[in-house]
């Protein structure tokens, strides 16, 4: 999925930028940021808690999407107006459809928060089909 995000970027425009926002340590986000750059992932930035929930951090990183394991930092996320869903462990073929059917679409579209909403409402229909298998 990071792959995909990422592939909206071009030499001259960078349209997404991944951010990680950890309840690890700072010390585990070095081992984060090294196997990022060993698989040729372009992540600059993270913020790494302590346990702490990472949501505060995303007004100031001016995130249009926050996806996390954890229901309490998405409802917070949500309470702060940021679009967020909730990912489940075994989700990672539902984020790969997104990443292949939903972004290029939402990425077409001129406003970034915009594409944040369309992003996350189609990743919720994803988990209510899925839910009701």
């Amino acid at each position: 999925m990071v792959k995909k995000l990422l592939a909206f970027n071009d030499a001259q425009t960078q349209r997404v930028e991944v951010v990680i926002l950890s309840r690890n340590d700072p010390v585990s986000g070095m081992r984060v940021f090294r196997s990022a750059q060993h698989y040729g992932l372009p992540i600059q930035r993270g913020s790494f808690t302590r346990g702490q929930s990472p949501w505060r951090y995303l007004k100031p990183l001016n995130a249009n999407l926050f996806l996390s394991t954890h229901l309490s930092d998405v409802r917070a996320a949500l309470d702060a107006g940021v679009p967020a869903a909730q990912v489940y462990p075994h989700s990672a073929p539902m984020l790969t459809m997104i990443g292949s059917a939903m972004l290029p679409e939402a990425a077409h579209l001129s406003s970034p928060n915009m594409a944040g909403f369309s992003t996350l409402v189609g990743f919720v229909t994803a988990v209510g089909f899925k839910l009701f298998e």
